[in-house]
């Protein structure tokens, strides 16, 4: 009640002059002890304020704030800081992905076409400076974010994106049975088609977030807040490199699950239409090939394509092509032979791979994945794909997509629920978990940071959320770029979030 009745008076004091400012402040000052009881209730309630300066450059130093400052040059964005370590000894107050807490009676949210739509975060409004959106948003309650992932290149579609905004928690909700897998979706070239993926998570892992208030001054010279590098934020080391430039270097997964990511990567590559996508064959065989004489010889360029593309790197099979490139001619049969390969069905030479699938999804996904048991999966996989005449499937990109994959969840489960982090590859992992890539954060509140800012005008409001692209997470917006979600003004004062625009920008 008293942070409302201070809220008035500030939207009063335009009218009536400093006297109204003076009591709207003092009003403000009464109200901080109510606030810091209500955090005293709910947990931890502070706002780390990243200082800046004037010229919009992010200063080095965190201070520990509440309430607000009455600037009216400056604005107040809002960092959604992904927590590194995690704090698992209390229930987070806000997160990224895993699951909604939210009431039976609150539906599912679906697109216009009835498909579910993917959960992306909950804030808990309560945790929000008064400033924020100049004051007009909720503060209490929580927001929901909910995208239509399977959709990004038309998020103005009818409920492509949807914001909900709850007044009471409810038990986590488990996604529809209709709805797809979307883990890693949005990276490792898996692609963004609706697939039921057995033995992987639909949604993203869950990581929980405090929120960080960042104050600046807006400048002709930037395109929204300042950035906020990983150092920034933490203050502490941060890797230069994130989880998506993590090498195994010799580790293999570390659960069965891992180890399930890996060959369903094998399986997905030895599918036609992800060979076809992959290595441009269909377009070579439409389009290149035909602007060529058939009997003339390849190009280095050409010839240095097919000799990486396909096994010819051997000595014996390098052999004929070291003085004498292939003809195009010769090329046209190969990739429309290997084409006929890949559509024969229950063909041995690709089974092998499903075969190995099915022993993998008998076990217990999260069971510790031994050394043999390893051994006897990739031993089997690299004979299988060398063979002549297979395609090129390059092992290293799914053996380093399943050992990140499993690192971060291991990350992420609280202790004891499931193997861990090997602690000598604790730090690095936790050094990595800090990088921000492009030093552009999640945000709510402020101006939109774009990415390009000379692709034309975005939907005007006040920017509800802004998601950056995010190794952690699994997230790759427009071609590692980001999700911004806007509602009017009017709108979101009068909490009403059933108009709210989507858009994305990328590289």
């Amino acid at each position: 009640m008293l942070r409302a009745r201070g809220l008035v008076l500030l939207m009063v004091c335009t009218v009536f002059g400093k006297v109204l400012f003076f009591c709207a402040a003092c009003l403000a000052y009464l109200a901080a002890p109510a606030t810091q009881a209500l955090a005293a209730e709910h947990g931890h309630h502070d706002f780390a304020r990243l200082k800046t300066t004037d010229m919009g450059e992010p200063g080095m130093a965190l201070a520990m704030a509440s309430g607000h400052d009455a600037q009216a040059d400056k604005q107040t964005t809002v960092i959604l800081k992904r927590q590194v370590p995690i704090r698992f000894g209390e229930a987070p107050r806000s997160w990224l992905g895993g699951l909604p807490m939210m009431p039976e009676s609150v539906a599912w949210p679906r697109a216009g076409d009835g498909a579910p739509l993917h959960f992306i975060a909950q804030i808990d409004c309560a945790d929000l400076p008064i400033n924020l959106w100049n004051g007009l948003g909720p503060h209490n309650g929580w927001l929901l974010l909910f995208v239509e992932v399977l959709q990004l290149e038309d998020l103005s579609a009818d409920g492509a994106v949807q914001v909900l905004h709850i007044d009471q928690l409810g038990a986590e909700r488990q996604p529809p049975e209709d709805m797809s897998t979307v883990r890693h979706s949005m990276s490792d070239l898996i692609g963004y088609k609706a697939e039921f993926r057995p033995g992987v998570p639909k949604m993203w892992r869950r990581w929980p977030v405090d929120l960080v208030a960042q104050e600046y001054t807006p400048s002709d010279e930037e395109e929204g807040p300042p950035p906020v590098s990983g150092e920034e934020l933490y203050e502490v080391p941060v890797s230069k490199w994130g989880m998506g430039s993590y090498e195994p270097d010799g580790k293999h997964p570390l659960t069965w699950r891992g180890a399930l990511y890996f060959v369903e990567g094998i399986i997905r590559d030895y599918k036609r239409e992800n060979f076809v996508q992959r290595h441009n064959a269909e377009e070579w065989r439409t389009y290149t090939i035909p602007k060529h004489d058939l009997d003339a010889p390849l190009g280095d360029s050409d010839q240095n394509w097919f000799e990486h593309t396909f096994h010819v790197d051997s000595p014996e099979e390098k052999r004929p092509h070291t003085d004498q490139h292939l003809t195009w001619r010769e090329v046209r049969h190969f990739i429309e032979s290997m084409l006929r390969d890949l559509d024969r069905q229950g063909s041995p030479k690709w089974n092998f791979a499903e075969e190995t699938m099915k022993r993998i999804l008998a076990q217990d996904l999260d069971a510790p994945l031994i050394d043999a048991d390893w051994q006897a999966i990739e031993a089997t996989c690299r004979a299988k794909i060398t063979e002549a005449g297979a395609p090129r499937i390059f092992i290293k990109p799914h053996l380093k997509m399943a050992v990140r994959e499993d690192l971060i969840d291991a990350y992420v489960r609280a202790s004891g629920t499931g193997p861990a982090v090997p602690k000598a590859l604790l730090p690095d992992v936790e050094a990595r978990l800090r990088s921000i890539y492009e030093n552009r954060p999640h945000r709510m509140g402020g101006q939109p940071g774009r990415i390009q800012p000379d692709s034309g005008p975005v939907p005007h409001g006040a920017l509800l959320f802004q998601m950056g692209s995010d190794d952690a997470m699994g997230w790759s917006w427009g071609d590692a770029g980001a999700l911004y979600v806007s509602v009017s003004p009017d709108d979101l004062r009068q909490d009403r979030f059933d108009r709210v625009r989507g858009w994305l920008e990328g590289y």
